[in-house]
């Protein structure tokens, strides 16, 4: 490996981007700004009602089948290919067997995946939430 290629850092991965054990294999999932905003208006709530809804079990189908859905085209899957895999291994299986999959998917979209949680950037992140938290008070 040359000096150069050897010292380049690894390009930033995306504050939501996750990879997680579904269906057939592992794949990656990302809810971005534009899966959240697309999730909020199909199932008409905000993010943080939905996630709510799943912490405290008053979850939709729909929302779950949508997360994961959308979780799989941020994560660069083909939206065809999504829908079908959703299809197979959403809407035919128990709905409970995914409940756990959505949540982790959509806390990654809200608060950041756990490895980026950890980053420098997520670090970064945190110490100026904290910062505006005190200035305005709100938490």
């Amino acid at each position: 490996m040359d000096q150069n290629t050897e010292n380049t850092p690894a390009a930033p991965v995306h504050h939501a981007h996750v990879v997680l054990p579904f269906a057939d294999g592992e794949y990656p999932f990302q809810l971005g700004w534009d899966q959240i905003g697309e999730l909020e208006g199909k199932v008409d709530r905000g993010c943080y009602v939905i996630l709510n809804t799943i912490k405290n079990g008053t979850w939709r189908p729909d929302q779950i089948a949508e997360i994961i859905r959308l979780g799989l085209i941020g994560g660069g899957m083909k939206p065809m290919d999504a829908f079908i895999r959703v299809k197979r291994y959403v809407y035919n299986r128990p709905i409970e067997e995914n409940v756990l999959l959505a949540l982790e998917i959509m806390e990654a979209g809200i608060f950041g995946s756990r490895a980026w949680q950890t980053s420098e950037e997520g670090e970064k992140s945190r110490a100026y939430t904290a910062k505006l938290q005190a200035a305005t008070g709100v938490r």
